[in-house]
């Protein structure tokens, strides 16, 4: 064979070699994600009846709600994977449970006091045991966790003014002191916090999102969401926050680029859903659900 053979058959080689391996490629790959791919939850269990608030999954799906029905409020852990109960605690405290935070061993609950003033209580998470409640200047719309293991930032209503309160727990004593006490807009009916504690977002009963300083109070910007936006969640980056919008005929989530303000997805949500955080790979949103005969977790794909 001449020379010129050996290399035009040498070239033919190497052309269906990388034919095969192109194919082998296009089979493995799995399909991208489909834009439709989040208005379908990829996870759905059922919760307690009532649900209010729920933490974040850990690593092996476990989480905790709060909920309250005419038999009481509860402190319930779970998995957000089948669904099947750990542990359930009943709450003492008036009103109606508000929100759930984490920060270190203690998960704390917030509630509204009913008119009567508000307070946390909160459990030790591996123990499930009570460590402390703690009675908060007003009614606790909100709560956040800080990293630190003993910081929370909570949404308050002082006499009908809303206050960001930093309140630090004391190891010694298990007890609250406030530490931080930041005026808010007087509308905000949600909060959340950065990690390094500089800034709060609030979201108002108008859908304007607020940024405050959280030393001076002052309002850096504004972004606005929806009508009808009643909680705010934000990325573990800190790049988005998620908007739960309830409409007349059906809820959504929306995705708002903070940078920018504009909304870059929406995610659907189950009509009756009180409570929406991204999990820890910030792949998927958590959205926890409940009336007085009813409760679920949803988990939707998050597509930034």
């Amino acid at each position: 064979m001449s020379i010129r053979k050996l290399v035009l058959a040498a070239v033919v080689s190497v052309v269906f070699a990388a034919a095969a391996i192109a194919l082998v490629a296009v089979v493995v790959q799995p399909a991208s994600p489909k834009p439709t791919d989040n208005q379908y939850p990829v996870a759905k269990v059922n919760a307690p009846v009532g649900t209010s608030s729920g933490t974040t999954p850990t690593s092996t799906g476990m989480v905790f709600v709060a909920s309250s029905t005419a038999a009481g409020n509860f402190l319930t852990e779970l998995s957000s994977r089948d669904g099947k109960i750990t542990d359930k605690m009943q709450l003492e405290g008036t009103g109606a449970t508000t929100s759930i935070a984490v920060s270190g061993r203690q998960v704390c609950v917030g509630f509204d006091g009913n008119d009567h003033g508000g307070l946390i209580s909160c459990f030790d998470t591996r123990t499930r045991l009570h460590t402390t409640t703690w009675v908060a200047p007003g009614a606790v719309l909100d709560a956040n966790g800080r990293n630190d293991g003993v910081s929370f930032d909570l949404l308050v209503n002082e006499g009908g003014q809303k206050f960001a309160v930093t309140v630090r727990l004391a190891k010694t004593t298990n007890t609250f002191a406030i530490s931080r006490h930041t005026k808010l807009p007087v509308s905000a009916i949600s909060l959340v916090a950065l990690a390094n504690g500089s800034t709060f977002y609030s979201l108002g009963n108008d859908g304007t999102i607020s940024s405050v300083d959280a030393t001076s109070g002052k309002v850096r910007f504004t972004l606005q969401a929806s009508q009808g936006a009643s909680r705010l969640a934000i990325s573990n980056d800190e790049t988005h926050l998620y908007a739960l919008i309830h409409g007349e005929t059906s809820s959504r989530v929306d995705v708002i680029a903070v940078v920018s303000g504009k909304v870059t997805s929406s995610l659907k949500a189950t009509p009756d859903v009180n409570w929406i955080l991204p999990t820890i790979d910030n792949a998927r949103l958590v959205e926890f659900a409940g009336t007085q005969s009813s409760g679920s977790i949803e988990q939707y794909r998050l597509f930034n």
